[in-house]
């Protein structure tokens, strides 16, 4: 599975897929509004970038002090977001693996952890477990209204689309302090949650 996995994200990152640098708004927003009022800045603080591409989230916060891992499947993409990060004059811990295996294998726990456009359902205790008391997860991703809204835009494979409240009731042992599902234009569910100190 993880082979194939890896083959097919190895194809769409060199065909250039998925290569913007610019963070999704949700990031900057739940930066903004959560993570500097109650982590404040990030020296002295780690955050995991899960399933984090080309690094246009753990760019973008490794220059706000925080010191980052971005995990992906991909080689390419971590091929990639090394030539990004030293292009910016940044270090990022960058690892070519799988989620599953990270955290599977007792990683420190960390401040902040972010995960944009991944579903592994069977991780959701691992997430949590990872985050350090206090710790912040912000998650965004695809519902099942997403093929209604727009066909072939996106995953279409429920594996991969949250059913309604799904990501809400994952993480309830977390303090939720935002959480939004959308279907004017895209079928998303968005979340930030924290860890209890």
């Amino acid at each position: 599975m993880a082979t194939d996995e890896r083959a097919i994200w190895n194809a769409r990152y060199a065909e250039g897929s998925h290569a913007s640098l610019t963070p999704d708004p949700f990031v900057v927003d739940a930066f903004e509004n959560y993570v500097t009022p109650l982590l404040g800045d990030g020296r002295g603080r780690s955050a995991l970038d899960v399933a984090g591409g080309v690094g246009r989230h753990a760019i973008w916060l490794a220059k706000r002090d925080w010191k980052l891992t971005l995990l992906d499947i991909s080689d390419e993409a971590i091929a990639i977001a090394k030539r990004n990060a030293e292009a910016a004059g940044l270090e990022l811990d960058l690892r070519a693996q799988s989620a599953r295996d990270f955290l599977g294998k007792g990683a420190a726990p960390c401040d902040l952890i972010v995960v944009f456009f991944f579903l592994e359902r069977e991780l959701f205790p691992a997430l949590i477990q990872h985050l350090k008391p206090g710790g912040l997860l912000i998650y965004k991703t695809y519902t099942t209204e997403q093929p209604k809204l727009r066909p072939g835009e996106g995953p279409s494979h429920p594996m991969h689309l949250l059913n309604r409240n799904e990501l809400l009731r994952a993480f309830s042992s977390l303090e939720v302090l935002f959480y939004r599902e959308t279907v004017k234009d895209r079928g998303i569910a968005e979340l930030v949650a924290r860890k209890a100190l």
